[in-house]
């Protein structure tokens, strides 16, 4: 562990593989993350808390901060996590610190699968386009599988 301000690391895990990588790099896995808090479309409160009670239950551990590295973006530096570290220490008031970066490309051209493989926009466009067929290239169409399009009319703005 290379970070100046964290005294431990826990990882919160199902996976074999994962325990220990993570315990081979010093990071502790001192139980295993239950099946229902492991699908794939878990939300992170209900990992952090069933965590946080684990260690407050079984250890009578209770973290100052939590962070939550993703792993799906691991390449944070560890100059980055130790300034963000100071920052929540020096200001108290802070209840939540989140890491943030420009876009590699447009928000407007970002789109959210459905359940039922439709897509639509992840951000609105501006409301204020009233030539049809001079709108930005990043303004999106309704959701749809196929229609075509070959008039003004044919468009229909959400």
């Amino acid at each position: 562990m290379q970070l100046e301000c964290i005294t431990r690391a826990i990882v919160s895990t199902d996976d074999q593989e994962i325990t220990q990588i993570a315990s081979r790099h010093g990071a502790e896995v001192p139980f295993i993350r239950p099946a229902k808090y492991a699908q794939g479309d878990m939300r992170d409160w209900p990992v952090f808390n069933h965590a946080l009670m684990w260690m407050r239950n079984n250890e009578r551990y209770e973290a100052d901060i939590v962070i939550n590295l993703r792993p799906t973006t691991p390449n944070q530096g560890v100059e980055t996590i130790d300034l963000a570290i100071r920052k929540m220490v020096k200001h108290p008031g802070f209840d939540l610190l989140r890491s943030v970066r420009p876009a590699e490309y447009s928000p407007y051209k970002m789109v959210v699968m459905l359940p039922d493989g439709c897509i639509k926009p992840g951000v609105r466009p501006p409301t204020c386009v009233n030539e049809l067929w001079n709108m930005p290239r990043q303004v999106f169409l309704r959701r749809t599988k196929g229609m075509d399009i070959s008039t003004s009319r044919d468009l229909r703005l959400f």
